[in-house]
């Protein structure tokens, strides 16, 4: 008899201490890649999108809505600004807080492609070596030092991938077991 841990585990491909240690490993890689790329690259001054996505942020902080270095609304991506601003309303405004989220960022994608990688693939191998080149992205890992929305893009997009992955994998059971399953409640969510 199975218990809730082992089906859980099962549901998930098996993750199990082994795989555990190897996307901590991973991710750990990723975050420390983009650490370093921190403390080497200098992205001061803000130009172009980078200081269009801080100057929206801080026009929304200070309660002016979605306007962007040129004073015109919206003309650039709004969901970075909108990550920044509650990155900024708990931690204060700053440009490291930025920095910050988007080691964060890219962190989550690291590990939420390894997700979707043991789902379709059930193996420890295609997880280990998606997850190592989405930790090795050289374009993840130079974009982290600078206020640039590719970290957030990256993390939705594997977030897209585990939902159709975890979509197909489930696709067999019964609409009623879909449509009351937490994370399908969340695919489902998603696509409006």
């Amino acid at each position: 008899m199975k218990t809730n841990a082992h089906a859980g585990r099962a549901r998930w491909g098996g993750l199990g201490s082994l795989d555990a240690q190897l996307l901590a490993g991973t991710v750990g890689l990723a975050v420390a890649l983009r650490i370093a790329s921190i403390s080497i690259l200098d992205a001061k001054p803000l130009r172009s999108d980078p200081a269009a996505y801080f100057t929206m942020a801080s026009n929304l902080l200070a309660g002016h809505g979605l306007i962007d270095a040129l004073h015109q609304y919206a003309q650039y991506n709004p969901a970075y600004p909108f990550a920044i601003y509650l990155v900024w309303t708990i931690f204060g405004k700053s440009l490291i807080s930025v920095k910050i989220l988007n080691v964060i960022l890219g962190g989550l994608s690291v590990g939420v492609l390894y997700a979707a990688a043991m789902i379709l693939f059930r193996s420890r191998l295609a997880a280990v070596l998606a997850a190592t080149f989405c930790a090795t992205y050289l374009e993840g890992i130079v974009y982290t030092a600078y206020v640039s929305k590719e970290n957030l893009m990256c993390f939705l997009m594997t977030v897209q991938i585990f939902l159709v992955a975890w979509f197909t994998v489930s696709a067999r059971r019964s609409l009623y077991q879909r449509m009351t399953s937490p994370l399908l409640r969340s695919d489902l969510m998603s696509c409006w």
